[in-house]
This record gives C-alpha cells, sequence and structure tokens, in this order.
C-alpha cells in the first residue's frame, strides 16, 4: 500500500519518494536496480550502484557512487 493506505501493484517506490518529499527538503536516494530508476529520477541526490549506475549514467541523471553501507556512510557524512 502507499502512504495514504491505497493498494498499489508497482512504482511504490517513487510513490514514497514523492510522499516523502512533501516533508523533505533534501531527498537521498539509494540504489542499485530497474526498480530503482523511476524514484532516482526524482531525487535530490541518488547514490547508486550496479544497473542503476549505468542507467543513470545513460540519462546523464547525476549521481554518486558507492561500494558498501560503510562507505555510503563515510560520503554522506562529509556531504550535509
Amino acid at each position: 500500500t502507499d502512504p495514504e493506505g491505497n493498494t498499489i501493484d508497482k512504482g511504490f517506490k517513487d510513490k514514497y519518494l514523492f510522499w516523502l518529499k512533501r516533508s523533505a527538503r533534501n531527498l537521498i536516494y539509494i540504489g542499485d536496480g530497474l526498480s530503482d530508476l523511476e524514484a532516482a529520477r526524482c531525487a535530490d541526490h541518488v547514490f547508486a550502484t550496479g544497473h542503476l549506475a549505468t542507467l543513470l549514467r545513460a540519462e546523464s541523471v547525476a549521481w554518486s557512487c558507492f561500494i558498501d553501507f560503510y562507505d555510503l556512510l563515510s560520503q554522506m557524512q562529509f556531504s550535509h
């Protein structure tokens, strides 16, 4: 279900992202595959790896690469 309780079959990641953007100043998205693409396009900053990184590069969408969650945490501590 979406944040309002409506049933959804696909696109739940971007629906939640739009819901969060209503109250967030800066939204960070973390993903690694095709199912993350729509939400990543709408985020203020994207951390990507794997297939998502390839897709974002092809679309010229700005993103930062990460290797693992330790790397991700290290980058986020210095990017605020």
